[in-house]
């Protein structure tokens, strides 16, 4: 509950930012920070996935659009 509370904590916080122009547009889009943050919570969900047998038997028992070779 902790963890989830803190995502949506940081998501709030991103928004407000945004809506709020604390932070300048030029420096977000004209550089590829966020492609870069993309691209380190992708690799650390792989990771988490990876090392954790029963998350990844779960993913493989997904059936419809989504699978996982076996």
């Amino acid at each position: 509950m902790k963890g989830s509370l803190i995502i949506i904590g940081f998501f709030v916080l991103g928004t407000l930012c945004g809506v709020s122009h604390l932070i300048p547009i030029d420096i977000v889009m004209d550089s590829r920070i966020s492609f870069y943050a993309l691209c380190a919570l992708m690799f650390s969900v792989g990771l988490s996935v990876g090392n954790d047998p029963q998350t990844l038997k779960n993913f493989r028992s997904i059936r419809g659009w989504f699978s996982c070779p076996s």
